[in-house]
């Protein structure tokens, strides 16, 4: 019994040492790759501000360390699933230092799909003479590994460079339901950004519609040239920049504009600053509630600010095509704003950052309506939860199909027609075969024949043959074919308002399917003029 058990034992053991052997071998493997690996990847920042809204170009930002003894140049690249199943790599080339960690943004469009446990793949080449060439680093990411915050590609996104909230949160209010009926969207505020957040390229910041500038701690002489660039073209493809001056210092360099890099963008002359005005003269222009103004009869601070006109024809350094926007009962004007291709910017004489104001802070339906160019009712938390009774609001129903998830344009610009065919015609082909080699059989045993049946099958199998290729070749698309759903947009301006840094522009935002017939690597491009910007 003892020996049987021995040799049954020896058995497994013997059984077990191959797999045994193949895992070492593997792990030996796996320890030599990390050893050898010479780039480590590290996820810093995913999305500005580390917020972010599926099915939108997002800025993705990771730590690249060399552990080589010398310089290199590297391909960084992020992989994601697009619409189709296929992977897109978006990447750009970098220079990396020895032993020095280097922050690289990236850019590329999120599927519809994402959330906080989803997970990318970034890999680095080697690149020399502008090719890649091996693979020398990668990581797997989640966003979740950068606290990111997924918001609704439904939600506008508001950021805030500083670390007050200004007021804006009373967009955010929502009746029990989770709903806002007095609003055509919810928003969403991401404050607490800095200079040093502000991503490299304009596609990192399209999924805020607004960024508001506060505060003196921040100043955009901390921009570098490539994230100035990247802000003024944010602008100019359509979103608004707004700036609440502080009321100490010139921290926007205004007066002398050759020192900041926007100051092209900005009023050439300094506004006037009035000192010492008591809040209660200001009040009605940024809040609706009677409780807060009782409040300010009591307590009445001081504040400063700036003023860039006065209408009384007493003062004015509105240029560089500025308008007036806010003005105080009094005539001042403390609000102005100018248009930049199809953008807006804003400049706010009254420092909304002030800590004096922090117990009153601006209404959206009172001062913000006016800024960001919105009508509606900004009701808080508790004035919905009061109005939880009303018929209204209890039935109140919304409907709303995101852009983002591609669902609106699918059906205009997908390419089932050809799909159907050739998948119709595979299907006849396959039913007719095997009805023409079972059928063949029966009709040569009935005739006494079906030593033939071989030779019949042959037959049969090569007159489809030919037939299918036949048919594939009169099928087969052999031309690149796109179908698409473009709108266009367009600013019509006067002609003595058409300026060299601003102007006359139209902008064309498509969706589109192409098929491209051929399995290679193919480049998708949109030629137009060299001279065009």
């Amino acid at each position: 019994m003892q020996s049987m058990l021995l040799q049954y034992f020896a058995m497994i053991l013997r059984a077990l040492t191959l797999p045994i052997l193949i895992f070492a071998v593997l792990c030996t493997c796996g320890q030599a790759f990390a050893q050898q690996k010479d780039v480590d990847v590290v996820l810093d920042t995913f999305g500005f501000g580390s917020a972010y809204r599926p099915g939108d170009m997002t800025a993705i930002r990771v730590k690249l360390t060399s552990n080589r003894s010398e310089s290199m140049n590297v391909w960084v690249q992020i992989e994601v699933t697009n619409a189709d199943g296929d992977i897109c790599e978006a990447g750009r080339t970098t220079a990396l230092t020895p032993s020095q960690p280097k922050l690289v943004w990236l850019y590329a469009a999120l599927p519809p799909q994402t959330d906080n446990s989803s997970s990318f793949l970034i890999r680095v080449f080697e690149e020399v003479n502008g090719r890649r060439t091996s693979e020398i680093g990668g990581a797997r990411i989640f966003p979740a590994d950068a606290q990111a915050v997924a918001n609704d590609p439904a939600t506008a996104m508001i950021g805030v460079v500083g670390t007050s909230r200004l007021g804006l949160d009373h967009y955010r209010a929502t009746a029990p339901n989770g709903t806002n009926p007095a609003t055509n969207e919810l928003s969403q505020i991401v404050s607490g950004l800095l200079p040093a957040d502000f991503p490299d390229r304009w596609e990192g910041l399209q999924s805020y519609s607004a960024i508001v500038w506060s505060g003196d701690r921040s100043a955009p002489g901390e921009l570098t040239i490539e994230q100035t660039e990247a802000l003024r073209e944010y602008i100019r493809r359509g979103n608004h920049l707004i700036v609440s001056l502080p009321s100490a210092g010139n921290t926007w360099d205004l007066g002398a504009t050759q020192k900041n890099p926007l100051g092209d963008l900005l009023i050439t002359g300094m506004p006037r600053k009035d000192e010492s005005v008591p809040l209660s003269s200001i009040i009605s222009t940024i809040t609706k509630s009677n409780n807060l103004k009782r409040f300010i009869n009591t307590r009445d601070p001081l504040l400063d600010f700036r003023v860039f006109k006065d209408l009384r024809g007493t003062y004015d350094a509105i240029d560089n095509h500025y308008e007036p926007l806010v003005a105080l009962p009094d005539g001042r004007v403390i609000a102005i704003q100018r248009t930049f291709g199809f953008g807006r910017i804003t400049l706010i004489g009254l420092d909304l950052a002030d800590g004096r104001l922090s117990a009153t802070p601006p209404q959206g339906d009172a001062f913000w309506n006016r800024i960001l160019g919105r009508r509606a009712d900004t009701p808080t938390s508790s004035e919905f939860a009061s109005m939880e009774n009303d018929i209204l609001s209890r039935s109140y129903y919304d409907s709303n199909v995101p852009v983002a998830t591609g669902r609106t344009f699918s059906k205009q610009i997908s390419m089932t027609r050809q799909a159907t065919i050739g998948l119709s015609l595979a299907i006849f082909l396959f039913i007719a075969y095997w009805v023409a080699c079972v059928g063949g059989f029966f009709v040569l045993k009935g005739f006494k024949r079906s030593h033939l049946s071989w030779l019949t099958f042959t037959a049969t199998a090569g007159i489809f043959t030919l037939f299918a290729w036949g048919a594939v070749a009169w099928q087969q698309q052999t031309s690149i074919s796109i179908k698409h759903v473009t709108f266009l947009d367009h600013i019509a301006r006067a002609p003595n308002d058409i300026r060299p840094e601003d102007p006359q522009v139209q902008r064309a935002v498509s969706f589109f399917s192409a098929y491209l017939p051929a399995y290679a690597n193919m480049k998708i491009r949109i030629v137009s003029d060299p001279n065009e910007r």
